[in-house]
């Protein structure tokens, strides 16, 4: 694989390059995806969603294959717990799918 091939493949599956996504994707549906920080209480998800006539939800972004820290799945759990969609994704595909259940 060449250089170019390998910086191509990575760029497809790093956190970065699916954040982008998300926020690229939710605006052509007429929507925001806000960057989420907390500078007291760490953990929560990267983006809450924002789409037109539909509830918001939260979204944590990972590179591909990496799993939650303890605390982020706490965080999770906690705002489910109150009612909140929550989804974690590590891929292009899974922020498709997560698009096409919530809007």
């Amino acid at each position: 694989m060449n250089r170019i091939d390998e910086i191509s493949k990575n760029a497809e599956i790093s956190e970065k390059a699916i954040e982008r996504y998300l926020v690229a994707s939710v605006a052509q549906l007429g929507g925001m995806a806000l960057k989420y920080y907390n500078a007291h209480s760490t953990g929560y998800p990267d983006r809450i969603v924002i789409l037109p006539n539909r509830p918001v939800f939260w979204v944590e972004l990972k590179s591909k294959g990496k799993k939650l820290r303890p605390l982020q799945e706490y965080r999770q759990a906690e705002l489910r717990r109150r009612g909140q969609h929550v989804y974690t994704c590590d891929s292009i595909p899974q922020v498709d799918e997560v698009l096409n259940t919530e809007s």
